[in-house]
């Protein structure tokens, strides 16, 4: 659970991730979006959007005490455009093949890779291949102005806002129930 700052948090510990794991003199990592950066030894790391995260949006308050209740945190899916600003076919190749060598080998991002407002022990993102087909591609780069480019498209989930809302009284649950039968037979 983290403020406000997740995001920006989230989108700098993919930026270390990938800086730690890619030679500095072979590329920078950069959060900017392609179409600002010049080609050089640059690799942009572009969120391009923000999305609520599906499993997790109805999940019930978080209680803190019994009788207090927290407001519903923001779950949020992180997409990402990764792209080498190469002028070298061949190079942007072996950068883009070390970008996914290291995502694949790090795909959960949990304590020391994470910082505050991430919780050390509570927090974890994943970081997950998004397949998109060349159709939704081409409609990213075209919505840049910019000519197609060597990418590749990743998510981060979930990364989870805490609600500024003041915890709220609530009466606290008096008596669990649950009723259960036991099927023996179908006919």
């Amino acid at each position: 659970m983290a403020d406000s700052t997740a995001v920006a948090e989230a989108t700098g510990a993919l930026r270390r991730l990938l800086q730690a794991q890619i030679a500095a003199a072979t590329a920078a990592i950069s959060p900017q979006p392609p179409q600002e950066l010049k080609s050089g030894k640059t690799v942009s790391l572009w969120l391009y959007r923000v999305g609520r995260e599906p499993s997790l949006i109805n999940n019930p308050p978080r209680r803190p005490t019994p009788d207090t209740e927290l407001g519903r945190p923001l779950p949020l899916v992180l997409s990402y455009l990764i792209t080498p600003m190469m002028a070298e076919a061949a190079t942007a190749q072996k950068v883009l093949g070390q970008v996914l060598q290291s995502l694949n080998d790090h795909a959960v991002l949990r304590g020391g890779d994470l910082t505050p407002p991430f919780a050390a022990g509570i927090d974890e993102l994943r970081i997950g291949f998004d397949p998109l087909s060349l159709e939704d591609l081409m409609r990213i780069w075209s919505a840049t102005q910019q000519p197609h480019r060597l990418s590749v498209a990743y998510q981060v989930q979930a990364v989870t806002i805490d609600s500024a809302l003041d915890p709220q009284r609530s009466a606290p649950v008096a008596v669990r129930q649950s009723e259960t039968d036991q099927i023996l037979s179908v006919s």
